[in-house]
């Protein structure tokens, strides 16, 4: 694991920790790692992500698709496709229902919060 990285992310001490003894953890350096990784390889243009069940059953949570501008993960049950309005900022200037970044973080160091000690 990139432990300099876990060093600059603000997680909970539970996460820390939780990252800190898993058996493994991957973090994307790239976009082209981050495509990778999401569709299983460089081959995939489509991924299942999917899960077993302590009873042997596996369940199908969704299906990511490599599109034009990255990928997109589209989940199987409806409850899962609801997104928060707040979960969106718009970063270039035309029309969307989402709120722009220019104008919720009028300064790019106001997107980022400082990390607080974990003393």
């Amino acid at each position: 694991m990139d432990r300099k990285l876990l060093e600059i992310l603000f997680l909970p001490k539970e996460t820390e920790e939780l990252l800190a003894n898993a058996p493994s953890v991957s973090f994307a350096h790239t976009l082209e790692d981050l495509k990778k990784a999401a569709c299983g390889s460089e081959e995939n243009t489509t991924w299942n992500v999917s899960y077993t069940l302590p009873d042997g059953r596996e369940v199908l949570e969704a299906e990511v698709v490599r599109v034009k501008n990255g990928v997109s993960a589209n989940y199987i049950e409806p409850y899962m496709r609801r997104r928060d309005p707040k979960s969106l900022y718009v970063a270039d200037e035309r029309t969307s229902e989402s709120p722009g970044s220019m104008i919720t973080f009028p300064s790019p160091s106001l997107m980022y919060a400082e990390r607080p000690s974990n003393g």
